[in-house]
């Protein structure tokens, strides 16, 4: 038996701080799609059981504070996932949590801190010890040095505790852990690439729908088409520590593409960038490159994104759909999904506009 153990209130600073200029992004992402179990599944390969702390009714820095109902919706999600179990321990009084905040203009960090409530380092630690009985390995999620004791006299007992967090985690507890994953580089940057793809206002609705200008010398009249597809299902493989996917290459069956496709003379500029905004933010833990383009007469690329990932886009599928409201969907050649934006000029706006499948009425 493996059990997870998550530090929210850390957890939650490090992960926003990690891209200072997509914080709000970050924030996000960790409200409306991050589950706790499907990161669990693949730090740990099994089904697990998952205990998250917070305290009081806010966390995290001011400009991008979870409080109030977003914290109650927040909560309500986490606890219908599987075998997770969120725990408000506050304690009255005030402790200090620390934050690193970047200047857009000149890029200098500076380590400032925010309030939260006390209770967690405390009810964390005392859970670990009223459960250990009941686990082989505990994972701890969580980069906050106040748990070395702790951690220590769990391996003096002759249990095995992971840490799992960000790089800037304190020396000591690495150094007290069995041992210490990277989350960014082994589950969440996958899953943040699956969120910016398919989120509302997303990568894939911008592609579809986003102002289309045709390249210079090309007649308006014709109607340009827009195409995002992807597999019905991506290929599955079995849950492992992830966190060596940087160490040791998988086979191609650990991933699946996105295929983009563009038919007409359309002036691509704009969704070039959006492109190579992916191309280089998102390494690939694969050792390949994220985004391949055909040579064609219509423009044509496929986008990776890791198989590990795929489970949080199946589950939101539906809500997923909304994104596209105004696309034909279809099903390519073969087994697949996909939707097609037709975008035709209007004469009265001046402009390509996007027409809904029944060609009635405009967008």
């Amino acid at each position: 038996m493996q059990t997870l153990f998550v530090d929210l209130p850390n957890f939650y600073s490090h992960l926003i701080s990690y891209w200072p200029n997509d914080s709000r992004l970050l924030r996000d992402y960790f409200l409306y799609w991050l589950d706790f179990d499907r990161l669990a599944e693949a730090l740990t390969g099994e089904p697990s059981t998952i205990w998250v702390f917070y305290s009081g009714k806010r966390f995290g820095p001011r400009e991008n504070r979870v409080q109030d109902e977003y914290l109650d919706s927040f909560v309500r999600r986490i606890n219908a996932l599987r075998g997770v179990t969120a725990r408000d321990v506050n304690i009255p009084g005030q402790q200090r949590e620390p934050i690193t905040l970047e200047c857009e203009k000149c890029g200098n960090k500076n380590i400032a801190q925010w309030e939260s409530e006390k209770g967690i380092d405390a009810s964390l630690s005392v859970h670990l010890f009223d459960t250990m009985d009941t686990w082989d390995a505990a994972y701890l999620l969580s980069g906050d040095a106040d748990f070395v004791p702790v951690v220590a006299s769990l391996r003096r007992k002759g249990k095995i505790v992971i840490g799992a967090g960000f790089p800037d985690v304190s020396t000591a507890l690495v150094r007290e852990c069995y041992d210490y994953l990277d989350l960014w580089k082994s589950f969440l940057e996958e899953d943040f690439l699956a969120y910016k793809i398919f989120s509302p206002d997303g990568f894939a609705q911008k592609w579809l729908t986003d102002d289309v200008n045709l390249l210079q010398g090309n007649d308006s009249t014709h109607a340009v088409e827009l195409y995002f597809e992807w597999p019905s299902s991506f290929t599955s493989i079995p849950m492992q520590r992830v966190h060596l996917l940087s160490e040791t290459p998988l086979p191609p069956t650990a991933y699946q593409s996105i295929n983009l496709i563009t038919k007409g003379a359309i002036d691509l500029s704009a969704r070039r960038q959006m492109i190579e905004e992916i191309r280089e933010k998102h390494s690939s833990p694969l050792g390949i490159s994220r985004i391949t383009e055909t040579r064609n007469e219509n423009g044509r690329w496929s986008l990776i994104i890791h198989s590990i990932a795929w489970e949080g886009v199946k589950r939101r599928l539906k809500t997923c759909e909304k994104n596209f409201e105004n696309c034909e969907a279809y099903f390519p050649a073969g087994s697949g999904m996909g939707y097609k934006a037709t975008h035709r000029y209007d004469s009265e706006k001046k402009r390509f506009v996007v027409y809904s499948p029944n060609m009635n009425r405009k967008k």
